[in-house]
């Protein structure tokens, strides 16, 4: 499992959508996370797994394709990333503490902010509002 960088700004997001023959599917099936050390992280929800890897900057790809299968990457805007800190702590929620079964991420920052990063109904979502996370989800601190 790669390790995301402790004590580093976050940077940029951008967001992985999925399109089949032009209609949306998924919002957000992937995120791309830049920190202020330059390296991108993608992570992937999926199947009950948290995954997070190393990536070369993704390139942008949002103009409209009349491919089968399109999978577009935009700059994601909806959270104001000056508010947040230095990350200093990330902890993993568990569907009823089942280890195998993996419901995103919490990112913490020194100046107590923290940007949630779950899966729900099959779609990546990414909120600064800790009310998002179910009641059935278990945290644990994940070591990184």
């Amino acid at each position: 499992m790669t390790k995301l960088p402790m004590n580093e700004k976050l940077e940029s997001i951008f967001v992985m959508s999925y399109y089949h023959l032009g209609k949306l599917i998924n919002n957000c099936i992937a995120g791309f996370f830049k920190f202020s050390s330059g390296r991108w992280y993608k992570i992937v929800l999926s199947d009950g797994e948290s995954i997070i890897e190393i990536v070369e900057k993704p390139n942008l790809n949002n103009k409209e394709s009349n491919e089968e299968f399109f999978y577009p990457i935009s700059v994601y805007k909806e959270i104001d990333l000056t508010n947040f800190g230095n990350l200093v702590k990330i902890s993993e929620y568990f569907w009823l503490g089942k280890q195998d079964e993996s419901c995103g991420l919490a990112f913490k920052f020194d100046n107590g902010r923290c940007l949630y990063v779950v899966e729900i109904d099959e779609e990546i979502v990414l909120s600064e509002k800790g009310d998002i996370v179910r009641m059935e989800w278990q945290e644990e601190e994940r070591i990184i």
